[in-house]
């Protein structure tokens, strides 16, 4: 499948059921969510150590995420099992984000170190002291920065909170290149008009 020392990341898609007001415009279904664990557990079989996925989740909601974990734990578990690494996406919402990624781990039965916390910096992005917080509650032995990446501007305040935690971060260099926001055409799109 890939050269031996490439590693792979691959994302669930629930990022896409929502809008930037959370509202949950396109849901997936259980046989999406099958099709999606069935590719998880093949890529595990081949890639092993060098596989990264997300473990399924339903962004800004945690109730939906626990539920998800719960209900396909064991298709996690099969990919760790392997030496694939899971993210466990860490929800806001009733729960701290420290107790919901105790509560995730539980619904998972997890205590594997393969089992990594992700943090939202995108779609309900965590603040830089709800990020604070987290490191110094939670203790992770590892992170992951979902959808963010050294390019951001608080990528540095985001080095000093996690020091002495590694982190993976990932975010998509040319989608953040193309398109337009509120303060103008971003560089790929200012090209294409030129």
């Amino acid at each position: 499948i890939c050269a031996a020392k490439t590693h792979v990341f691959v994302d669930s898609g629930a990022f896409g059921e929502v809008d930037r007001s959370l509202n949950v415009v396109k849901p997936m279904s259980h046989p999406q969510w099958r099709q999606i664990l069935a590719l998880y557990l093949r890529l595990a079989r081949v890639l092993r150590e060098r596989l990264t996925i997300v473990a399924p989740d339903r962004v800004g909601d945690q109730v939906e995420t626990l539920s998800r974990m719960s209900a396909y734990a064991e298709d996690i578990y099969e990919c760790v099992s392997l030496s694939s690494r899971a993210l466990v996406l860490i929800q806001k919402g009733a729960f701290s984000m420290t107790e919901f990624y105790h509560y995730a781990l539980e619904v998972l039965g997890a205590d594997d170190p393969l089992y990594v916390p992700a943090i939202p910096m995108k779609k309900d992005a965590t603040s830089l002291a709800e990020l604070e917080q987290f490191v110094q509650e939670a203790q992770p032995h590892e992170m992951h920065l979902l959808g963010i990446g050294p390019g951001n501007r608080k990528f540095a305040d985001i080095k000093h909170i996690c020091r002495g935690v590694p982190f993976t971060c990932d975010s998509n260099v040319l989608t953040a290149a193309v398109g337009r926001s509120r303060s103008g055409a971003r560089p790929l799109t200012r090209a294409s008009d030129r």
